[in-house]
């Protein structure tokens, strides 16, 4: 019961993310907000998985946009990969 309820905190978490990227960065028109920063930079942390911020860190220091895309591809993937199992 304990891992049960311990899975389902940590898939909100993960979804919750997840949302947050979809709604401020993929859909999101124009510049992300310093508030909306704030808050996406609070929930990759939330999630305590050191994989999922490195990736995070590429995405948040990519210098052109085909390394943005490309690492916010390999983050949205491993975030997928984290909520299904």
């Amino acid at each position: 019961m304990k891992k049960d309820i311990r899975v389902q905190q940590i898939n909100e978490k993960d979804l919750s993310f997840a949302n947050l990227v979809v709604d401020k960065i993929l859909l999101g028109s124009g510049q992300v907000t310093f508030d909306d920063r704030l808050k996406l930079e609070n929930a990759v942390r939330d999630l305590n998985d050191p994989e999922i911020f490195a990736q995070w860190q590429k995405f948040t220091n990519s210098k052109s946009d085909a390394e943005t895309q490309q690492s916010m591809g390999v983050l949205f993937d491993l975030l997928l990969k984290r909520i299904l199992h």
